[in-house]
């Protein structure tokens, strides 16, 4: 018997509106786009590992992390200004990187190279999760080819894994949120406090996460009243647990006087709220000298994958080729940088995609939310947790001295936010559908290949080499201190004097780091953090003592003090030339448009008593 159309048509409108996978379980991705991620993260480790005797200690706080090295039990196991600056995991990985590998500078970047790899299959993740595979996909091909995250990822800092932490614990807060659960929270919890174990800004999940729950359940109107509980029980009870996870940290800051010092000495980077538009100019300029040509094509690929790989009966490779070179002149034109073109899209997608969803994408994401069975639509949650990490950074980095690093966290968000952005752009311009075909995904590689290579030859950029900065040669403060030791050498030899002698240094940790390392097989040789007065006392006892002020000290003004007294007794010896690599320049001078500077290392020797 035939079926009547009324109940064929019933069922077809029944299958139709069955809950789609939700935006937490999508579908598994494909053999292409695993192939992909797999291709993106193994040209992220090539980029990080590139020329590895260019990386060497020289960040003020990369001396510090690494130096714990050398701090015996009976010195505190940790160098003294440790917790000031940074908690204890980062420092820790360094230290269990030399006892695998031995005492080195690639070493002590190990940590970070690996982290930093390994953040861009976590982005693919995430953007995954909240916004599709074509999202995910350009999100990671940003940050494999970004070029402060290379440069950050191939230094001992705390930026790129408080970065992880940051991109992995803001991702288990929202899956916590859409889908409450005893696991959701507990995976969420252990992740921020990991974060904040690494920086002390890494409490910033649990600030996104609320602002993201109460501007999506406030402000949406047509939140579901049963909803809202659930998940905000959830939010708080990430937010309790992660504090109690964080506390051995806390206690871990007792012996450097607990987080009011901490506290102290942070607040002495915060700028007046007058300052806010010149700090954002400074970091402008920071960014402009820091990036390549690599960043800015990394974004025209972006466009050109969104045009290519957004589904569709109608594919306009000529189209896309002509997007992307246009928006290639244009940015480099206006001598715009990557970092703010990526920001300020980052803010003008997420706050296009919840003032005018689509259809499609209120409907697949109602779908999702009665899939978690939360009544969360995950997608939109998202986009309001990326709104508010975007706004509430960019506010906070104008209240920062301009330091190039601090801006990291910012850029995370732009990635994760210019993927769906851009292939909102494809799907403008293609006039395609929500289907996607990962067959165009290979067409859009080949495309790009072409793209870059007519790029790098025909268009000048500020640093003429891809990745100038990121790949910099940082050896400058290792050489001067293999120069110091060999100076002290021969000047012994000359004198044919003892073979026992010291060397001072005081608020230059890499130079310390160094200098412990050319002499850590001798044991006639002793290095030091000391005052100038301790070198003196030294001296008078007969030992041949000498204080090395490096690149770092000699932005102390006390320092410069101590030794004007004491320089009517000191021999000044010649100094030592030490190259600054362009980071650590603007460290010291942020939005200094040529930072490369010629620093120097000054040797002093006091007499010593017959």
């Amino acid at each position: 018997m035939p079926r009547s159309p009324r109940n064929s048509g019933g069922r077809r409108k029944s299958r139709e509106n069955s809950p789609t996978p939700d935006a937490v379980v999508r579908d598994r991705p494909s053999r292409s786009e695993v192939l992909l991620v797999l291709a993106l993260t193994l040209c992220g480790i090539a980029i990080r590992l590139a020329f590895p005797g260019r990386m060497a200690i020289e960040h003020y706080d990369e001396g510090i992390y690494a130096s714990n090295i050398f701090f015996g039990p009976d010195q505190g196991g940790t160098h003294p200004a440790l917790g000031l600056h940074a908690p204890p995991v980062v420092p820790f990985l360094i230290e269990m990187s030399f006892v695998l590998f031995g005492i080195s500078d690639f070493a002590a970047m190990l940590p970070a190279i690996l982290i930093g790899s390994l953040t861009v299959p976590l982005v693919w993740k995430v953007g995954r999760d909240w916004f599709g595979p074509g999202a995910g996909l350009i999100s990671a091909g940003l940050i494999a080819t970004s070029d402060i995250h290379v440069l950050y990822s191939r230094t001992a800092l705390t930026d790129v894994p408080a970065a992880f932490f940051l991109i992995a614990g803001t991702w288990a807060v929202w899956k916590a949120l859409v889908v409450p659960s005893a696991r959701s929270v507990l995976v969420a919890a252990v992740l921020i406090a990991l974060g904040w174990s690494t920086k002390y800004t890494g409490w910033l999940p649990i600030a996104i996460g609320w602002s993201g729950a109460i501007g999506y359940y406030v402000v949406e109107s047509n939140l579901r009243k049963s909803s809202w509980r659930p998940s905000l029980i959830s939010m708080a009870a990430v937010t309790a647990l992660a504090i109690v996870c964080w506390l051995p940290t806390l206690y871990w800051t007792q012996r450097f006087g607990g987080m009011s010092a901490v506290s102290g000495n942070q607040a002495g980077y915060v700028v007046a709220y007058s300052q806010w538009v010149v700090t954002w100019a400074a970091q402008v300029v920071n960014q402009s000298v820091l990036e390549s040509s690599v960043s800015r094509f990394a974004i025209c690929a972006s466009v050109l994958a969104a045009v290519v790989i957004v589904p569709g009966t109608r594919w306009r490779i000529a189209s896309a080729l002509a997007v992307g070179c246009g928006l290639l002149i244009f940015v480099i034109a206006t001598g715009v940088t990557a970092a703010l073109f990526l920001i300020v899209v980052g803010v003008f997608g997420s706050v296009c995609q919840l003032a005018f969803p689509s259809s499609k994408e209120i409907q697949r994401s109602e779908s999702a939310a009665v899939t978690t069975g939360s009544g969360t639509p995950p997608e939109r949650l998202a986009s309001w947790m990326l709104l508010a990490w975007l706004c509430g950074l960019i506010l906070a980095v104008g209240r920062y001295t301009p330091y190039p690093r601090l801006i990291l966290p910012l850029l995370c968000a732009a990635w994760l936010a210019a993927g769906p952005t851009f292939i909102a752009v494809g799907r403008v311009l293609t006039r395609c559908g929500d289907r996607w075909s990962t067959a165009k995904l290979f067409a859009f590689g080949g495309s790009a290949l072409v793209l870059a290579a007519v790029g790098f030859a025909v268009i000048p950029t500020t640093n003429h080499l891809p990745l100038a900065v990121a790949l910099q040669d940082r050896t400058g403060t290792r050489l001067a201190a293999e120069k110091v030791i060999a100076d002290c050498d021969g000047l012994l030899a000359a004198s044919q004097g003892s073979v026992d002698y010291v060397i001072a240094t005081r608020s230059d940790p890499a130079l310390y780091f160094h200098l412990m390392c050319s002499t850590r097989n001798r044991p006639d040789v002793l290095i030091g953090l000391s005052p100038i007065s301790a070198v003196e006392r030294v001296a008078a006892r007969g030992v041949p003592a000498y204080f090395a002020r490096g690149i770092h000290s000699s932005q102390e003004t006390a320092l410069t003090s101590e030794l004007t007294k004491a320089g009517a007794a000191a021999v000044n010896l010649p100094k030592i030339d030490c190259s600054i690599s362009s980071f650590v320049a603007l460290n010291y001078e942020p939005g200094l448009r040529d930072p490369d500077r010629q620093g120097t290392v000054s040797l002093l020797k006091f007499p010593q008593s017959p």
